[in-house]
């Protein structure tokens, strides 16, 4: 069975020419369960090395301020401060375990699509997440009920989402079809052997979610980079490894790989911005001067 774990970010950047100037990101990695030991294991390894136990939380954002609040309430705060002077070296670490244990990235990028509601954003990503790991499954030709073979975790949504996450899963799951009348290409999800209905976690209690959001921010990073072209060597540091780990499968669309985005002027941008860092990694060279 594969399980996902997922999370998102929304953040804003100057040079985006949308009305709304803001990237919505659900990114987050799948594993098989028979990997998940191990790879609690090596998570487990990996913060003990920088002075944490396994239940110390972690995120991409090492000073988000509900980092503070968890250990100031348990007079922990000196390794908080002693986490977050290695919290590049850490997170190299914790991203490095993706590759090693055989995950599958995922990332929707939506870029500022006229939405109003943060419920909107969910919406779309959720929707376009689910249609791709409907593929790391085959088909139950039978379309009888069987022990599922595909969970999907995501981080609690904050109070604007409240349960919306449930009927977006809910619809394609019974009838491949999205709540915005859409036909999933993978087929109902129930028919790809998925949980009838998804799980939500809690990033700051659950390690797994927080190497999601690792995810989710390593992504952030390399979309700022390719709309601004700042910050070369922190999305080359953080998005090599969630790169080097997307599903491909020839029923995929936007490059046949488990990168989405939209609208077509940031797909083109991440495209470009993919392309510039494959040849960088290939050869070492600096990357190519990106599209204003």
């Amino acid at each position: 069975m594969w399980v996902f774990f997922g999370d998102e970010t929304i953040f804003t950047t100057s040079k985006l020419g949308w009305r709304y100037r803001e990237v919505f990101l659900l990114a987050g990695y799948a594993i098989e369960h028979h990997l998940l030991g191990a790879m609690l294991s090596d998570i487990e390894a990996v913060k003990g090395h920088y002075g944490l136990d396994l239940r110390h939380p972690v995120k991409y954002n090492m000073k988000d301020g509900r980092l503070d609040k968890y250990y100031e309430a348990r007079g922990e705060s000196p390794l908080l401060v002693t986490a977050r002077a290695s919290a590049d070296a850490m997170r190299t670490d914790l991203l490095a375990l993706l590759p090693q244990h055989n995950a599958r990235t995922f990332i929707c990028a939506m870029g500022s699509l006229g939405f109003k509601t943060r419920k909107e954003y969910y919406q779309w990503a959720t929707t376009n997440l689910l249609q791709r790991l409907g593929y790391l499954t085959t088909v139950n030709p039978s379309h009888q009920i069987v022990p599922p073979e595909l969970l999907v975790c995501l981080d609690w949504p904050d109070a604007n989402i409240e349960k919306n996450y449930f009927h977006i899963y809910h619809e394609p799951w019974h009838t491949g079809v999205s709540v915005e009348g859409h036909s999933f290409t993978c087929g109902p999800l129930r028919h790809r052997k998925a949980f009838p209905d998804v799980v939500v976690g809690s990033t700051i209690h659950n390690s797994f979610l927080q190497l999601a959001d690792l995810v989710a921010g390593a992504a952030a990073s390399f979309v700022t980079w390719a709309v601004t072209g700042n910050k070369w060597q922190t999305a080359r540091m953080f998005f090599t490894p969630v790169a080097t780990c997307f599903f491909a499968n020839a029923w995929l669309r936007h490059n046949q790989t488990s990168f989405i985005s939209s609208p077509p002027g940031l797909q083109g941008i991440m495209a470009t911005g993919y392309a510039s860092l494959s040849l960088a990694l290939q050869g070492e060279q600096p990357p190519i001067t990106l599209p204003a």
